[in-house]
Parts: C-alpha cells; structure tokens; sequence
C-alpha cells in the first residue's frame, strides 16, 4: 500500500514496520529475562509492596486529616468533596519532589 499523507498511515489496520523474525525472536527472549531476573525479582517484589504501603498508609493520614497539606495544595477556605479529596491528595503525593523525612 502506498502511503500519501499520515491520516493515512494512522487509517491503516495493518502493522507497517515490525522486528525482523530473528530480532522479534531476540526481543522476546530479552523482555522474558529481564521479567524473571529484574521486575519480578524477589527483592524488586518486596520493595514495590513496601512502597505501596507507604503511599497508601501516607493517603490514609493525609484524607483522615487534610489539614496537614500545605495551604496551596489544600485551601482552607472551601470544602471539598470526598473524589476532589483523593484528587487533591492523589496529584500532592504523586508531585512530592522534596525528602521524606521519618517524624
């Protein structure tokens, strides 16, 4: 098929470039090593569960008592409803870039 502008080559159902069989092959060979020896490592496992837990019992304290959010973050001047809570709370922790600090 002969391409003639973009729309067109988003239109297409069909893959327009792929991996060579050998280097598919490869790439499979890769992403299943690096699934059993890096992401799903025990180690990793423990520390993704541990992680989880922090943030979740972090979103706990912080929806129990959202006061404790900086005024910027949570204005004191309006309420809020329980889904704009956990939006507020959510996008604070996932854009936290300063130390955590064990209090």
């Amino acid at each position: 098929m002969k391409f003639k502008i973009a729309q067109d080559v988003k239109n297409n159902r069909d893959y327009v470039a792929g991996f060579s069989n050998v280097m598919h092959k490869e790439r499979e060979y890769l992403q299943q090593l690096l699934n059993e020896k890096l992401y799903h490592h025990w180690r990793v496992e423990r520390m993704t569960t541990k992680a989880r837990r922090i943030i979740r019992d972090l979103f706990d304290v912080y929806l129990k008592n959202p006061k404790q959010l900086p005024y910027s973050v949570y204005p004191r001047d309006r309420e809020f409803s329980k889904p704009a809570q956990y939006a507020i709370i959510c996008n604070y922790i996932a854009s936290y870039d300063g130390p955590f600090r064990a209090g």
